[in-house]
């Protein structure tokens, strides 16, 4: 079981999004409504668990990504879901957008 004491099902993936600066370059405070948007609006992200049926209705070999892979996600995909402090969202196979190979 991983960190997030969450399974996904079926077709979703578990990831963890990176974390959104608080504070701009220029020193300036983000307002908690703000930067909640942005966190929700985040697109890269590491995957962390993958349901059992991850990809199987569209027809490809193997997954596309796998537990420990950074993804690039579609803006506002998926389920929030928060333990101890760590956001982590809920997505469709068919959110993720592309594998970051770095």
């Amino acid at each position: 079981m991983n960190e997030s004491r969450l399974e996904p099902c079926g077709h979703r993936l578990l990831v963890k999004m990176d974390k959104v600066e608080r504070q701009t370059e220029s020193g300036i405070v983000l307002p908690e409504d703000t930067a909640d948007r942005e966190e929700m609006s985040g697109t890269v992200a590491t995957v962390v668990e993958v349901g059992k049926s991850c990809w199987a209705d569209q027809h490809v070999s193997g997954q596309w990504a796998k537990p420990g892979d950074r993804v690039m996600i579609a803006k506002f995909a998926g389920q929030l879901w928060k333990k101890n402090g760590i956001k982590y969202r809920v997505i469709s196979d068919f959110d993720v957008v592309g594998v970051i190979h770095e």
